[in-house]
């Protein structure tokens, strides 16, 4: 069974605690958020700190979200992009 750890919000002490259970890391990855309305996503430097910190820590996949070119679902029809410049 994979887990996926929420990785927009994960601090540094979260990942240390899981990365001192000595878990193994082929069954855990982190995915970022989708933020669903304008300025509420993840600036692009804190996007890169996040995923360098949980790298640090063993995880190796990691996922995030960009805004589809198709069809964008309501009610603001702007897409679901992890970062804002997305």
């Amino acid at each position: 069974m994979k887990v996926v750890f929420n990785a927009s919000t994960m601090t540094e002490e979260e990942g240390d605690e899981i990365a001192a259970c000595d878990v193994n890391w082929n069954h855990i990855e982190a995915w970022h958020n989708f933020y669903p309305r304008p300025k509420t996503a993840l600036a692009k430097d804190t996007g890169v700190e996040k995923n360098n910190m949980l790298r640090q820590k063993g995880l190796r996949k990691i996922a995030a979200l960009i805004a589809g070119n198709k069809e964008k679902r309501g009610p603001l029809y702007e897409g679901l992009p992890t970062l804002e410049a997305h």
